[in-house]
């Protein structure tokens, strides 16, 4: 199953999204809360020190930028 797939039909307030950076790696933790259901939990490692990450939802999809 990919990512994509799992945010089919999950609104903005399902979505957690946390940045997790030291001296070496930054680290985005995706956790998808959907009722009835444990939590999907993806970490995404993203190249690059001291990173500016943001996200969005648009027209229903999650944009992650860096």
């Amino acid at each position: 199953m990919c990512i994509r797939d799992r945010l089919r039909g999950v609104s903005s307030e399902d979505v957690e999204i946390n940045v997790m950076s030291n001296d070496s790696e930054t680290n985005v933790k995706l956790t998808i809360h959907e009722e009835g259901h444990q939590p999907f939990e993806r970490v995404l490692p993203l190249k690059g020190e001291d990173l500016d990450v943001r996200a969005h939802f648009v027209n229903g999809q999650l944009r992650l930028r860096w």
